[in-house]
């Protein structure tokens, strides 16, 4: 029987590695080097085939508009594909081979978007190389089924895709699908692997559900929730986790198995932190004319707390650009959402700042929350956890909060 390549319950869709292959090898002179498909399978295909025939594509965000696009495709550069040569076929018996021709590619790259959550996307390009730092591929990993809640068109979705499709794995989708559904894929296919961000996990959990079959959790795209880590062990009983620290900048760089990072011998050289804040060497970046590198160092804007200095050990605080100035005090909204995280029957909190006319900011709250809970009982929770300044003026309830395209928690 031919090995299942992608399901998408959510369409009724079911595609072997067979058809998609056919798929891939049919499809030479139609190629398209600008990929925007709400279809994810026909993301993955034009990104296979970009690889088969070693030409540069750009990915753009399928959840973004036409005009959107537009607008992103004026600056990109026009590429003619009327005269591209076609290389040999490939399928399940030449995935190897096919995988030592993408290492060695000399035109190819991809341009993604970074999705970040208050900076507008810049244009970010990988080789195959840079993008898949981590790939695995060997016989232990044969037998795994991913479920990604990763969108397929920024880099950890592709991360996804590529460790699955070179081990000739199944590949299901979680993104954007109820949880139910999600629930059904886990049983009815035996997903082994789930990757997502703790957003999706805090979303994701269950009480009342419980899966033998994952053997591995990835966290990524955010900082690693220590909270909903704690509760997926009752979820995930056989469930290994991983913390990895990734972005569209520099791809994957390193993990850990919790929220506390520790540098290697091999990365330390390229791994600098400065006033708290980590510095990435240039020679890990992907390439981007807007990524601002001062003497070969690149400031990512993620703030750490060092643990130790040999080894070298920290964790991740919160972004640069996501503190609050409140009053002349300082405020990181994820230390207060993660305290507020603890009072029982909070599942999600959301701190912000709005402009205020006597004291210019006030610090807000929106909490969602599976029981009744009073605003009063917070504060009170609050005074013993937090210096006063850090505890939010107003608080309000709600049933969800907003969460951008490649699902993190929204920070405006």
């Amino acid at each position: 029987m031919d090995r299942l390549f992608y399901i998408d319950s959510s369409r009724d869709l079911a595609i072997s590695y067979q058809d998609f292959f056919l798929s891939v090898n049919s499809e030479t002179k139609k190629f398209n080097p600008h990929c925007h498909e709400s279809n994810f399978e026909d993301v993955f295909r034009q990104i296979v085939v970009s690889l088969k025939l070693d030409i540069p594509i750009t990915v753009f965000d399928c959840n973004l508009s036409k005009s959107e696009v537009e607008n992103l495709m004026s600056s990109e550069e026009s590429l003619n594909c009327d005269k591209v040569i076609s290389s040999e076929e490939i399928n399940s018996n030449t995935i190897t081979n096919f995988y030592t021709h993408c290492c060695n590619l000399k035109n190819w790259s991809i341009n993604l978007f970074t999705s970040g959550t208050t900076a507008k996307p810049r244009k970010v390009s990988h080789s195959f190389n840079s993008l898949n730092r981590e790939l695995r591929i060997n016989s232990n990993q044969s037998e795994k089924i991913w479920g990604s809640a990763y969108n397929p068109t920024h880099i950890a979705g592709l991360q996804v895709f590529f460790q699955a499709f070179f081990n000739l794995n199944l590949l299901v989708r979680f993104f954007g699908l109820p949880n139910q559904v999600i629930y059904n894929d886990i049983s009815l296919h035996g997903i082994t692997n789930i990757s997502g961000t703790s957003t999706f996990y805090k979303l994701l959990y269950s009480k009342d559900h419980f899966f033998n079959s994952v053997s591995r959790i990835t966290f990524g795209g955010e900082k690693f929730d220590s909270l909903i880590s704690k509760k997926l062990i009752k979820m995930f009983p056989n469930a290994k986790q991983l913390n990895i620290y990734a972005s569209t900048e520099c791809g994957s760089l390193f993990a850990s198995k919790n929220d506390e990072f520790e540098i290697s011998k091999l990365m330390k050289e390229f791994i600098r932190i400065e006033n708290d804040e980590i510095l990435i060497h240039k020679s890990k970046l992907g390439y981007s004319s807007n990524l601002q590198v001062v003497n070969d160092w690149y400031r990512t804007g993620d703030i750490v707390e060092i643990t130790s200095n040999n080894p070298l050990r920290f964790k991740f605080t919160s972004r640069k650009n996501e503190i609050i100035g409140i009053g002349g005090y300082q405020v990181n909204p994820i230390e207060v959402e993660e305290i507020i995280c603890e009072f029982e029957g909070v599942t999600d909190a959301y701190v912000f700042a709005k402009p205020n006319s006597v004291l210019g900011k006030i610090l807000c709250c929106d909490i969602v929350s599976e029981v009744d809970i009073s605003v009063k009982a917070i504060r009170e929770f609050l005074s013993t956890r937090l210096q006063p300044y850090k505890i939010p003026r107003i608080i309000k309830f709600k049933e969800r909060l907003g969460k951008t395209r490649s699902g993190k928690k929204r920070r405006v």
